[in-house]
């Protein structure tokens, strides 16, 4: 009887292994390290408020708001019409000129 009980015990034992079992705090260390690494290279690549912030390039002239480049010509005549009606809009923005 020990007999058998030796050999279900070793059978047990190779087909449980531990490295096959996921969960313990080995496997949740390595998927910490593999989050904070894909932060930090998304850290590395630069903020999305910071390329915002260079895109900003076209600027009322009278209250010096600024814009991002992609802004229509229909925005700024709004934004002048809106904010400054005694401006006349190339007071505003200068590059609309005709």
């Amino acid at each position: 009887m020990c007999l058998r009980l030796g050999f279900s015990l070793l059978g047990l034992a190779g087909c449980c292994a531990p490295s096959d079992m996921g969960g313990g705090n080995g496997q949740k260390s390595k998927m910490a390290r593999e989050r904070n690494l894909e932060k930090q290279r998304a850290a590395a690549k630069g903020s999305q408020l910071e390329t915002n912030k260079k895109a900003m390039n076209i600027q009322c002239k009278v209250c010096m708001q600024t814009f991002m480049c992609t802004t229509s010509e229909v925005k700024c005549k709004e934004h002048a019409e809106a904010k400054h009606p005694k401006s006349d809009l190339s007071a505003c923005f200068p590059h609309l000129k005709k």
